[in-house]
């Protein structure tokens, strides 16, 4: 087009001066030299002949099938060409300067020829000068061309915004040839990287010119005024002067027309960045005239029906437009001679001139509407924006979506549905819609991108909606979706797992949902997710397992598919999020007793210890664990803490090994049973009768019911359950308690008699006079010395000192329903509390702790806040 505009001037120009002097040239390299030619009108054909072999060179090469126009340039490159050529950019004349800058175009985007451009002083001014309106169109033309090559080196961008040239090619958008206007388009392109080029342009005159050519009959400049716009609008305050012009509407319309689908995508990546910034689709807090504030809800958008318009569009629907009643984007308006308004005149492009019979149907294109949907996600992470869209009905769009033929734009929809659902009214609407039924479908295939998306938006939609999760589990195949998730292994397939995780996680935690979701879980299914090498996915596994391994069938089975292995090595992961999950649900299965002494073993607990002392590590669930395990092994947890609390109730097996820094110094009973007698501290230990607990029976029957009719004989006793011989004078001391204190109605009198007993058994009580005397430990060493071990059951002692009572004391009280503490004192001293409701003269009672004397006047309670509780505590 250039070239025809080009050959009529000349033409033109040739009728007011001499006849045109024909020059014939056999080689580039005599144009080249030809260049130097004090005569203008050589140097004018001699330019022309270059530009002819550099234009024809191209064209055919590319009707060859080939891509590279690359060797002509070369050539001429090599004949210094550029070094000839720059100088002519000074000429007097027009022609030469608008011929020389048509060859420059086309070969300034070599980097030799253009590290030769720059190294020409001023060049930038010189390139103003060849911008002014009285140069040829094809000169500005050209010389746009030549900035935007240039402009591929960002140093080149910065001397342009220093240089202010930003203005002059702005105004090239007002030159009425398309070329000019498509260059300039295309050299802001590439300069608006520069924070200093977008300043340069965010002035609402230069914003309103871009506007005006989105209205242009060549859908060449509007997909680049509108990638242009991409850019801009990634800088809020160009999204800020857009909106005081009410540019959105603008953008909203151009998508609003199918005719003009190839535009789709650039309008949508203008909208994604418009629709994420707030201020743009809603309106902001005004004062009244009160001076209080009021938040509008109504916004411009949503009042004038564009959003709605937008959406039905996009899903295929039928919808008025506003604006259809509106002049047409398309339509051009130029000034004509004396800057009088020229008549509006209508396109000329084909696919706008259609008749309205002849209007295509509204269907848009695959990719639109999955840009259309990332639009809508990412916008929808601000919860003043999701109330836009929910009011514009934006679920309607992507439930309609959801049933595309296109794979991936059920998907995309899919994913703008889970995003959306963080607002319950979206949640709701989409059931409405029935989405639920499609994103089953989705969540039940076989593909993974399907696969993954469905699940993200039936986890989302589950999130804190018992209805949602009620009709989610009604449904036939909806916790089966969800279950399939479970079972991939690919890498690629950890949304898939992690979304079904989250779903069915939320279905378990709803009272209604709950059973249903128990009864199709299997006590193994959650174990290869916990050994999933990936941490969002262990994260989510570990609260699934909190959630619903709770039955003793399933954490039967979960044991035996090593799951507590797995879980107990999520607590040396990096991750906090992993770490913490794997402790709440130790915390969670510890509450059954079989599940609390597998994972109580001394190197979890190390570890539960090791992470609580860390500052970094440490949280509320951390504690909460070791707490859980602590409870579960009080042997352990009186070693370390020195206390046992009211709800800690000693068991048969039970043993004491006295004060430890270290729970890597806690042997089990049998290891230390198989010690020889040393000069060690003695274990204190207490045995009533069976081998192995009722919690260990149960759990061996449950496993033998698992194994198909095998017998509790034929399997082994767990590695824990201990085999010391009964201690009979315990096991009397404990029937009579039970006989005699037990049924006694006042607690008071139950704990000053039960002490009364204990301290009759360890040689009564022990006055002031006669401390320097009670040494029980002579006959300690002879029990040990007899037999030959430091395990020493407490009912052979004879004489006992305040440990051993009150070691006895809180088992007897344990055993028949009296809470009491025991705590271990200084120097290895012990005591216990206990609490009481005493009744003041008015009627009011409170709570009361109590120490309970053991030794000098067994029987008695001391006030634990009384001076005289202190001396006990301190005297022994």
């Amino acid at each position: 087009m250039a070239a025809k505009k080009r050959i009529k001037r000349e033409e033109s120009d040739g009728k007011e001066g001499f006849g045109p002097v024909t020059v014939g040239l056999r080689e580039a390299e005599s144009a080249i030299l030809l260049l130097n030619c004090s005569e203008n009108e050589v140097v004018v054909c001699a330019c022309d002949a270059l530009y002819k072999f550099l234009s024809k060179s191209k064209l055919t090469c590319v009707n060859r099938g080939r891509y590279s126009d690359d060797n002509n340039k070369r050539l001429l490159l090599k004949q210094n060409l550029c070094q000839n050529l720059l100088p002519l950019l000074s000429s007097g004349d027009k022609l030469v300067r608008r011929n020389a800058l048509s060859i420059l175009g086309l070969i300034s985007s070599f980097k030799d020829a253009a590290d030769a451009i720059r190294k020409v002083p001023n060049y930038l001014s010189l390139f103003r000068k060849l911008l002014n309106p009285e140069e040829f169109d094809n000169t500005r033309e050209f010389t746009l061309l030549t900035l935007k090559n240039l402009c591929d080196d960002s140093s080149t961008v910065g001397d342009v915004a220093q240089e202010k040239l930003i203005p002059p090619i702005v105004d090239c958008l007002n030159c009425l040839d398309p070329d000019v206007k498509k260059n300039a388009l295309d050299a802001l392109l590439k300069m608006n990287k520069d924070f200093e080029v977008r300043s340069a342009l965010a002035v609402t005159s230069t914003l309103q010119l871009l506007l005006d050519q989105l209205g242009s009959e060549f859908p060449s400049i509007q997909n680049t005024a509108l990638l242009v716009f991409s850019r801009l609008t990634s800088d809020s305050t160009i999204r800020s002067q857009l909106q005081k012009m009410n540019a959105f509407d603008t953008f909203i319309d151009l998508l609003g027309k199918p005719e003009l689908n190839d535009l789709h995508l650039a309008a949508l990546s203008v909208t994604e960045h418009l629709l994420e910034d707030v201020n743009c689709v809603k309106v902001s807090e005004i004062r009244s005239h009160h001076g209080d504030i009021k938040t509008l809800l109504m916004q411009d958008l949503l009042r004038s029906g564009k959003l709605h318009t937008l959406f039905r569009f996009l899903g295929d629907q039928e919808a008025k437009r506003e604006s259809d009643k509106q002049p047409q984007v398309g339509a051009s308006s130029t000034k004509g001679k004396g800057g009088s308004p020229k008549k509006t005149s209508p396109q000329k492009s084909p696919r706008k001139a259609k008749t309205q019979e002849e209007k295509p149907s509204v269907i848009t294109l695959p990719e639109t509407k999955i840009h259309a949907c990332y639009a809508v996600m990412r916008a929808a992470h601000n919860a003043d924006i999701r109330r836009v869209l929910h009011d514009a009905d934006v679920e309607q769009m992507l439930v309609h979506l959801l049933s595309h033929e296109d794979q991936t734009v059920r998907s995309s929809a899919a994913q703008a549905i889970a995003v959306v659902s963080r607002s319950s009214l979206c949640q709701e609407r989409i059931l409405q819609l029935g989405g639920l039924e499609w994103l089953i479908r989705m969540t039940c295939s076989e593909k993974y991108e399907t696969k993954s998306a469905g699940a993200l938006a039936l986890a989302a939609l589950t999130t804190g909606n018992p209805a949602l999760c009620h009709e989610l589990a009604e449904r036939s195949s909806g916790i089966d979706c969800l279950l399939s998730c479970l079972d991939l292994q690919d890498p690629g397939a950890h949304t898939a797992v992690v979304s079904g995780l989250t779903a069915l996680t939320s279905l378990a935690l709803e009272e209604s949902t709950r059973p249903m979701v128990l009864q199709r879980i299997s006590g193994k299914v959650f174990v290869p997710c916990l050994l999933s090498g990936s941490t969002t996915v262990q994260t989510k596994a570990a609260l699934a397992t909190a959630a619903m391994i709770c039955e003793p069938e399933k954490l039967v089975e979960f044991c035996e598919n090593d799951g507590i292995q797995a879980l107990v090595h999520l607590l040396n992961s990096p991750v906090p999020d992993v770490c913490r999950s794997a402790c709440w649900a130790i915390f969670t299965l510890g509450a059954d007793s079989h599940a609390a002494k597998l994972l109580a073993t001394s190197s979890v607990i190390k570890q539960l210890l090791a992470i609580n002392r860390s500052a970094a590590k440490r949280n509320q669930f951390t504690a909460l664990a070791l707490q859980r395990l602590l409870d579960a092994k009080l042997e352990i947890k009186f070693a370390l803490t020195g206390r046992l609390d009211f709800s800690d109730q000693i068991q048969n097996q039970f043993y004491d090994v006295g004060a430890v820094l270290s729970v890597s110094d806690v042997l089990s009973l049998p290891d230390y049973m198989e010690q020889t007698l040393n000069d060690k501290r003695p274990i204190y230990v207490i045995s009533i009768g069976e081998n192995h607990s009722d919690e260990d029976v149960f759990q061996q029957v449950a496993v033998a019911e698992l194994h198909d009719g095998d017998t509790i004989e034929n399997k082994t006793l767990p590695a824990g359950v201990l085999t010391m011989a009964v201690d009979d004078r315990l096991v009397q001391w404990l029937e009579h308690v039970r006989v005699h204190i037990e049924p006694l109605t006042n607690p008071r009198q139950q704990f000053s008699e039960l002490a009364e007993f204990v301290a009759s058994q360890y040689g009564g009580c022990v006055k002031l006079e006669d401390l320097e005397t009670f040494r029980p430990e002579l006959a300690l060493a002879e029990l040990r010395a007899q037999r030959m071990s430091n395990v020493i059951p407490i009912g052979t002692i004879r004489i006992g000192n305040q440990l051993h009572r009150t070691l006895l004391f809180k088992f007897l009280a344990d055993q028949i329903g009296l809470p009491t503490t025991l705590v271990r004192g200084n120097y290895g001293r012990s005591y216990n509390e206990v609490v009481l409701e005493d009744r003041s003269e008015t009627g009011s009672s409170h709570s009361r702790t109590y120490i309970v004397d053991l030794m000098y006047t067994p029987g008695r309670l001391i006030e634990a806040t009384s001076r005289k509780a202190l001396e006990y505590i301190s005297l022994f």
